[in-house]
Protein backbone atom coordinates (compact mmCIF):
# COMPACT_ATOMS: atom_id res chain seq x y z
CA UNK A 1 0.00 0.00 0.00
CA UNK A 2 1.46 3.51 -0.57
CA UNK A 3 2.36 5.44 1.87
CA UNK A 4 0.57 8.30 3.31
CA UNK A 5 1.11 12.19 4.57
CA UNK A 6 -0.79 14.33 6.61
CA UNK A 7 0.41 18.42 6.93
CA UNK A 8 -0.75 20.26 9.54
CA UNK A 9 -0.95 23.68 9.92
CA UNK A 10 -2.16 26.35 12.37
CA UNK A 11 -2.43 30.04 11.29
CA UNK A 12 0.30 31.07 9.40
CA UNK A 13 1.53 27.16 9.60
CA UNK A 14 -1.87 26.28 7.65
CA UNK A 15 -0.44 28.92 5.16
CA UNK A 16 2.60 27.13 4.37
CA UNK A 17 0.92 23.98 4.63
CA UNK A 18 -1.31 25.44 2.00
CA UNK A 19 1.46 26.28 -0.29
CA UNK A 20 2.74 22.96 0.25
CA UNK A 21 -0.74 21.45 -0.66
CA UNK A 22 -0.84 24.02 -3.75
CA UNK A 23 2.33 22.50 -5.41
CA UNK A 24 1.54 18.84 -4.82
CA UNK A 25 -2.37 18.88 -6.08
CA UNK A 26 -1.60 16.25 -7.97
CA UNK A 27 -0.06 13.54 -5.21
CA UNK A 28 -3.27 11.49 -4.08
CA UNK A 29 -1.29 10.53 -0.98
CA UNK A 30 -0.54 13.98 0.33
CA UNK A 31 -3.40 15.22 3.05
CA UNK A 32 -3.70 18.53 5.31
CA UNK A 33 -5.20 19.87 7.81
CA UNK A 34 -5.16 23.41 7.69
CA UNK A 35 -6.81 25.22 11.30
CA UNK A 36 -7.40 28.85 11.23
CA UNK A 37 -5.94 30.00 8.26
CA UNK A 38 -5.21 33.96 7.83
CA UNK A 39 -7.26 35.47 4.91
CA UNK A 40 -4.11 36.75 3.16
CA UNK A 41 -1.54 33.97 0.99
CA UNK A 42 -2.35 31.02 -1.30
CA UNK A 43 -5.41 29.61 -1.20
CA UNK A 44 -5.32 25.78 -2.76
CA UNK A 45 -8.45 23.86 -4.43
CA UNK A 46 -7.20 20.72 -3.26
CA UNK A 47 -9.50 18.42 -2.43
CA UNK A 48 -7.07 16.90 -0.15
CA UNK A 49 -7.62 20.02 2.43
CA UNK A 50 -9.44 19.96 5.58
CA UNK A 51 -9.90 23.81 6.45
CA UNK A 52 -11.24 24.22 9.84
CA UNK A 53 -12.30 27.62 10.74
CA UNK A 54 -14.04 29.41 13.31
CA UNK A 55 -16.89 32.17 11.99
CA UNK A 56 -16.06 34.35 15.01
CA UNK A 57 -12.05 34.11 13.80
CA UNK A 58 -11.24 38.42 12.88
CA UNK A 59 -7.54 37.07 10.78
CA UNK A 60 -9.92 34.00 8.63
CA UNK A 61 -12.38 36.18 7.91
CA UNK A 62 -11.31 39.94 6.65
CA UNK A 63 -12.25 42.05 9.74
CA UNK A 64 -10.35 44.62 9.80
CA UNK A 65 -11.15 46.59 11.69
CA UNK A 66 -10.95 44.23 14.86
CA UNK A 67 -7.64 43.17 13.56
CA UNK A 68 -6.47 46.90 13.55
CA UNK A 69 -7.36 47.10 16.92
CA UNK A 70 -6.24 44.06 18.22
CA UNK A 71 -2.62 44.85 16.36
CA UNK A 72 -2.37 48.34 17.15
CA UNK A 73 -4.31 49.53 20.05
CA UNK A 74 -5.05 46.71 22.35
CA UNK A 75 -1.58 44.56 22.02
CA UNK A 76 0.61 47.53 22.08
CA UNK A 77 -1.42 48.34 25.50
CA UNK A 78 -1.46 45.24 26.77
CA UNK A 79 2.50 44.74 26.35
CA UNK A 80 3.20 48.19 27.85
CA UNK A 81 1.04 46.58 30.95
CA UNK A 82 3.03 43.51 31.26
CA UNK A 83 6.69 45.43 30.60
CA UNK A 84 5.33 47.97 33.72
CA UNK A 85 4.53 44.97 36.05
CA UNK A 86 7.82 43.27 34.99
CA UNK A 87 6.60 40.39 33.23
CA UNK A 88 8.51 40.85 30.02
CA UNK A 89 6.37 38.77 27.46
CA UNK A 90 6.88 39.17 23.80
CA UNK A 91 4.85 41.60 21.72
CA UNK A 92 3.43 38.63 19.74
CA UNK A 93 2.75 37.17 22.85
CA UNK A 94 0.31 40.56 23.97
CA UNK A 95 -1.09 39.54 20.43
CA UNK A 96 -4.82 38.74 21.29
CA UNK A 97 -7.31 38.47 18.04
CA UNK A 98 -10.87 37.08 18.77
CA UNK A 99 -12.40 34.06 17.41
CA UNK A 100 -8.32 32.69 16.26
CA UNK A 101 -7.95 30.13 19.20
CA UNK A 102 -8.62 26.80 18.09
CA UNK A 103 -9.81 23.48 20.71
CA UNK A 104 -9.45 20.71 18.68
CA UNK A 105 -11.64 19.11 20.65
CA UNK A 106 -14.11 20.80 19.47
CA UNK A 107 -13.42 19.47 15.76
CA UNK A 108 -12.87 16.27 16.58
CA UNK A 109 -15.48 15.17 14.74
CA UNK A 110 -14.56 16.91 11.39
CA UNK A 111 -11.30 15.80 12.16
CA UNK A 112 -11.97 12.01 12.49
CA UNK A 113 -14.29 12.22 9.35
CA UNK A 114 -11.67 13.85 7.04
CA UNK A 115 -9.45 11.07 8.37
CA UNK A 116 -11.86 8.45 7.93
CA UNK A 117 -13.05 9.54 4.37
CA UNK A 118 -10.09 10.27 2.79
CA UNK A 119 -6.90 8.83 4.88
CA UNK A 120 -8.36 5.30 5.77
Amino acid sequence: TEKKIILIGLSNGALLVDEIMEKVKDKENIFSIEIGKPFFGVHSENKNILLIRNPEDRLCNKDFVELFKSLFIFAPLRWLKNFILGEGISFNSSVEIKGHNYILQKHKIKISNFIDEKII
